[in-house]
């Protein structure tokens, strides 16, 4: 079973994280049919049980809590009642630390082997799945939840280069940290020039790219240069 965990968000205007009173709850079947434009099953349907939660905080603030489970999967969300602008948020998933549970080492394919272990057993800053007993309103099952275990918020000044990352994708090879993408493997780049400017802190990519890491609501501004570099034939 899921242990009870934290929820809620903060906003400019009110912190909805922390003395909130549950004021309504409704539940209903949601079935949803959609058109897939390519695979070998184009016509899907998914049925979910949902539950809304609705909460009242400190001023009048109102917060909606969203829950979904499906026979594949668990989801919830968060549904504010006008537009806000969200500093933060307490949302996590409390495993128990025995329950089984199966790493997945970070890499740039994500085509690694599992590791059996337990969630308490789970290095900070890698995802984890497993099999645990998520209930809302009448219905309950065994659903596959992945999780993904925080490493330490961040502290000081550090370079994006010295974070873990939470996922990564490239278009030529993995991200590199602290030199360019050269060829395909990882580890094969050169330092990072830019206009014969060597730069011995960075990230080297390939468009299209995309990198994620956490910052656990520590980080007030991001200061980065970027442009094509030296080693290029061609204008990117």
């Amino acid at each position: 079973m899921l242990a009870p965990a934290p929820l809620g968000l903060r906003t400019i205007e009110h912190d909805l994280t922390t003395g909130l009173r549950l004021t309504g709850r409704a539940e209903r079947t949601v079935v949803e049919h959609y058109t897939m434009t390519t695979g070998k099953r184009r016509e899907r349907t998914n049925r979910m049980a949902e539950q809304r939660l609705s909460f009242a905080g400190a001023a009048g603030a109102r917060l909606d809590v969203v829950v979904r489970v499906a026979p594949d999967g668990v989801a919830y969300r968060y549904e504010l009642p006008t537009a806000a602008a969200v500093t933060g948020e307490a949302s996590a998933f409390a495993l128990p630390a025995d329950a089984p549970a199966w790493v997945l080492p970070c890499g740039p394919q994500y085509e690694n082997d599992r590791v059996a272990t337990t969630a308490g057993g789970a290095a900070a800053g890698e995802s984890v799945s497993g099999r645990w007993t998520v209930t809302v309103g009448p219905s309950s099952g065994y659903v596959d939840v992945p999780v993904f275990v925080p490493p330490p918020p961040l502290t000081g000044t550090p370079y994006v280069s010295d974070v873990p990352f939470v996922s990564e994708t490239n278009g030529w090879g993995p991200v590199e940290r602290d030199g360019s993408v050269n060829e395909s493997d990882g580890g094969d780049g050169n330092p990072l020039t830019i206009g014969g400017v060597v730069y011995a802190k960075g990230l080297g990519t390939h468009a299209p790219a995309e990198v994620t890491v956490y910052l656990g609501g520590r980080c007030r501004a991001f200061t980065a240069s970027a442009g094509l570099d030296d080693e290029t034939t061609q204008p990117g």
